[in-house]
């Protein structure tokens, strides 16, 4: 609430600026050596998953945000058929995850991999 010149109080309307609403605050800067990693990393997973175009499709999807069900109705398969791909996915790129978390939790204690 406010008070005009006369006294009376009134509602004060909120300017709607990209800054008050949620998901458009301005982000951090990225880290250029963390960006690089990770961009690396990905290719790695893409390279990991080649031999396999179903589940090289199922990731790119995942990245894309979309949720398992969701992969499924795009791809054309079953519940059941979907869950096997994203099985296979996390067996195959779970050596790189270990590496990606690992130095994750190395880079916030101020150590260096």
């Amino acid at each position: 609430m406010a008070v005009n010149a006369d006294g009376e109080e009134y509602e004060k309307g909120i300017a709607a600026t990209m800054a008050y609403m949620a998901g458009f605050r301005p982000q951090a800067p990225v880290d250029p050596e963390k960006a690089a990693y990770l961009a690396e990393m990905v290719e790695r997973m893409e390279a990991k998953l080649a031999d396999r175009p179903d589940v090289a499709t199922y990731f790119q999807y995942s990245r894309e945000g979309y949720r398992p069900a969701e992969i499924g109705r795009r791809m054309g398969l079953n519940i059941e058929s979907t869950y096997q791909l994203k099985q296979v996915l996390v067996a195959r790129l779970k050596p790189l995850m270990q590496e990606l978390f690992t130095r994750g939790r190395e880079k916030g204690n101020g150590s260096h991999a």
